[in-house]
């Protein structure tokens, strides 16, 4: 697990304890600072642990690691792409943005939106 305090574990605990999980009923071996410190665990054969789909995008399509649903259990968590106004993103800025907004679709499995100049974008 994350270590107490951390955003990405309040969200995963938030979310096992509305799938009707007891957090108590759950063994912590680790508490680890970083998400690349559980993927290290978990290929290391040491466990399981909650991290990002996109954390682990590279790992999957390697298949060094696996992903499983937990029944009962959705874990959302919302990061929005910025911008400063005016002309899109040029160079690697523009690079960068076009990637993560193409990826995003393809991780969250959701159909491409018309990007908008000058707005958010998850």
């Amino acid at each position: 697990m994350r270590e107490q305090g951390s955003g990405s574990r309040r969200v995963v605990e938030t979310a096992l304890e509305n799938g009707g999980f007891k957090l108590k009923s759950f063994k912590k071996v680790m508490e680890l600072d970083s998400t690349e410190a559980i993927k290290s665990a978990v290929e290391a054969g040491l466990g399981v642990g909650f991290v990002s789909r996109w954390a682990i995008s590279k790992e999957l399509e390697l298949g060094t690691l696996k992903e499983a649903q937990v029944n009962g259990v959705r874990v959302t968590r919302h990061f929005t792409l910025i911008w400063r106004s005016g002309p899109e993103p040029q160079g690697p800025a523009g690079a960068l943005r076009t990637f993560a907004l193409g990826r995003g679709r393809v991780l969250s499995n959701a159909p491409p939106k018309p990007l908008r100049t000058g707005s958010s974008s998850r």
